[in-house]
């Protein structure tokens, strides 16, 4: 898939219902064919500005797609992008993108990779499924084209460049936690993080040091910023 690399087409979402992680994992991809010599255009109907930012400095086209995820019209406008940049493969990450979806979405001349999490968009008919979760089993893909090749588990998880320095390093536990941190994902619509935080200030753990990250598509940042200045740590 990555001989002779040109464009590299990416349809995928951000938003508070759906989070950030379908783009956080197509950006590792992302990283890696731009590190082979290839360009890589997100295309969104759904990102938050911070994230479009990020994409944008990072040296990754973004161009706007119209919604709903997996509707026609989304599939015409990402296969016209495709088409119209030559593309050599096209990625799909998202829940909206079905099987008819999968067929349709072909450009002659480019492959298509669909990133995928629990099997849902049976009957597959892309050229490669990516499962990255540690339960991923040939099992979920029993309807699938003969040609279709699947890359399952952790040897194929999405790793972004940040963390690439740190694959060799070793933690070491403390027996008593001192410091605790708290990270919910991107979007947290249900507001996870402020139940998190309340149920730790109420515990009988002493001197504890929180920290709790916040992702850019969360509509909780004010509220739990304000919530973060009543409890009682340091």
């Amino acid at each position: 898939m990555f001989a002779g690399l040109r464009d590299l087409v990416i349809r995928t979402d951000a938003d508070v219902r759906t989070g950030i992680g379908h783009v956080m994992r197509c950006v590792a991809l992302a990283q890696a064919w731009r590190r082979l010599g290839g360009r890589v255009t997100f295309a969104c109907a759904h990102v938050p500005d911070s994230l479009r930012s990020r994409l944008l400095e990072q040296g990754f086209a973004v161009i706007p797609v119209v919604g709903p995820q997996g509707s026609r019209q989304d599939l015409i406008e990402t296969r016209r992008l495709a088409e119209r940049l030559g593309a050599e493969s096209i990625v799909l990450d998202g829940y909206g993108f079905d099987a008819a979806y999968q067929r349709e979405c072909r450009v002659p001349g480019a492959r298509l990779l669909v990133v995928d999490d629990f099997g849902h968009a049976e009957p597959y008919s892309a050229d490669v499924v990516l499962n990255q979760n540690l339960y991923a089993d040939e099992r979920l893909y029993v309807r699938r084209e003969s040609s279709t090749r699947l890359l399952l588990g952790g040897a194929y998880v999405l790793l972004r460049e940040e963390f690439l320095a740190w694959t060799a390093w070793h933690r070491e536990t403390r027996n008593t936690a001192r410091n605790v941190l708290v990270t919910c994902g991107g979007a947290d619509e249900g507001n996870v993080t402020a139940k998190v935080l309340l149920a730790l200030a109420q515990s009988s753990l002493e001197n504890l040091r929180v920290t709790a990250v916040v992702g850019c598509a969360n509509p909780h940042r004010q509220a739990l910023a304000t919530l973060a200045r009543a409890l009682p740590y340091p």
